[in-house]
Order: structure tokens, then C-alpha cells, then sequence
């Protein structure tokens, strides 16, 4: 009964978690790399007579979502600022009659071809980047497995870097970028994870996030005005460290 005994608390000491003099408050720096998945961008497109609803829509590969915060945690609650880069590559982009977009130049033309359709990208992403004031409630021990959930408020610059299409007509020899611009607005985000402390000072975490910006003026290469709203979603593992 006591071997039995000392073999239960060798197994509970061996795989218990190490309790760490994490401080519950002061300030931390805290860095996050993972992935980003951005939904479609529809843009209305200032076409004449009337604007064409959902015009041009750019579909989107799966990117990354990279940041770096400082704050500082009392406790219950925790706020920092932090700036962030998402970025995801088109996949394809869709223009709806009578917006169309320009593919290129057909051999011996002088005038750009546009037309509608759906187009595999040839090249281009979307990129944001922001500069956020964040706020978190959270539970549990400081020394432990802690719990959070918050949002942010702040400036975004959204890139529509490149728009490509890839042309179907084998006689078009010169292609054409359809978006090239960038724009600065308001954004917002929502946020939920859990950290872990592994050392005195230092802690490991997982991060989901979800980002939108709203309210996107652009203008594409045929100075048309485009007008839409960016949603992403992240999921990102954290190192933080506790000064």
C-alpha cells in the first residue's frame, strides 16, 4: 500500500505543471505570428450610368498575420497597443457586367481589352496594416492557464497590391494590373485566447482574431472609384515576456 502510495505522488510530481512566479501585474511585450484568412472583398464599382453592386470581388488564398504589442496587465483587465501586418494573396478576381476589367493588350492593339468573368490571379495581394489599442478581461491564476477575450479599436492601411487577372485569350500579349492602390480608415477587432507561463517571465499562448475594416475607397487602373469592406480571421501563437 505504501509502494502503491509513493508511486501515485512520483507519477502526480512528475507530470504536474510547475507552478512559475509569474507577476500578476506590470507591464509585457508580447509577439504573435500565425495565419490569416480573408474573406471576400467586394468592392462597388463607380461604373456610368449607375454604380454596379459587388462589381469586382477578389477571392483570397490563405496568408499570415504577424504583430508586436505592448501593454500592461492590473489584473482582471489588461490594454495595449499593437501593430499588426495581414497579408493574403488573390486567388481569383470576378467582375460583374457592366464592370468590367482590363486583361491586357491583344497583339497589335492600342486600347486596353476589359471585359467580365471569373479569373484565375495571375499576381496581387491584400495587405493591412494597423496600429490598435487593445483591451482584455481575463481569469485565472497568473501562474497558471489564463483565459481572455477583447477587442481592439484603430488606424488601418489596406494595399490592393497588384490585381492581376490571368487572361484566357491566348492572343493577349501584354497584361494589365486591374487594382493598384491603397487606403487608410478605421478598424476594429475582436479577440479570444488562453497563455501559459513557462518560466518566471516568460509565457506561451494561442490567439484567434477577428478583423474588419469598413468603408475602403479605391481607384482601379481605369480610375473608377471602388468602394468595399475587409473581414479577416487569424489564428496565432504568442510569446510573451513579463518585465
Amino acid at each position: 500500500m505504501r509502494i502503491q502510495f509513493l508511486s501515485v505522488s512520483c507519477a502526480l510530481a512528475l507530470f504536474a505543471s510547475p507552478a512559475y512566479a509569474l507577476d500578476a501585474k506590470g507591464f509585457y511585450v508580447q509577439a504573435s505570428a500565425g495565419g490569416s484568412w480573408a474573406e471576400t472583398l467586394n468592392f462597388n464599382v463607380a461604373t456610368t450610368p449607375n454604380p454596379t453592386h459587388h462589381g469586382l470581388k477578389a477571392m483570397h488564398k490563405s496568408g499570415h498575420n504577424l504583430s508586436i504589442a505592448v501593454g500592461r496587465d492590473f489584473g482582471l483587465f489588461r490594454i495595449e497597443g499593437e501593430y499588426s501586418e495581414r497579408a493574403n494573396p488573390i486567388s481569383s478576381l470576378v467582375a460583374t457586367a457592366p464592370a468590367k476589367i482590363p486583361l491586357g493588350y491583344v497583339k497589335g492593339g492600342v486600347a486596353p481589352y476589359q471585359t467580365a468573368g471569373t479569373f484565375s490571379a495571375l499576381s496581387g495581394s491584400t495587405i493591412s496594416r494597423s496600429a490598435m489599442i487593445n483591451a482584455y478581461v481575463q481569469v485565472g491564476k497568473p501562474s497558471a492557464t489564463r483565459f481572455y477575450a477583447g477587442g481592439g479599436v484603430g488606424f488601418d492601411r489596406t494595399y490592393a497590391r497588384g490585381y492581376t487577372a490571368k487572361s484566357i485569350f491566348p492572343t493577349m500579349v501584354t497584361t494589365l494590373q486591374a487594382v493598384r492602390d491603397h487606403d487608410d480608415g478605421f478598424a476594429w477587432q475582436a479577440m479570444g485566447g488562453a497563455r501559459e507561463p513557462i518560466g518566471d517571465h516568460v509565457e506561451i499562448g494561442l490567439r484567434y482574431g477577428f478583423y474588419r475594416a469598413r468603408n475602403i475607397q479605391l481607384n482601379d487602373t481605369l480610375n473608377r472609384g471602388l468602394h468595399g469592406w475587409l473581414t479577416m480571421q487569424s489564428v496565432q501563437a504568442t510569446l510573451g515576456y513579463r518585465f
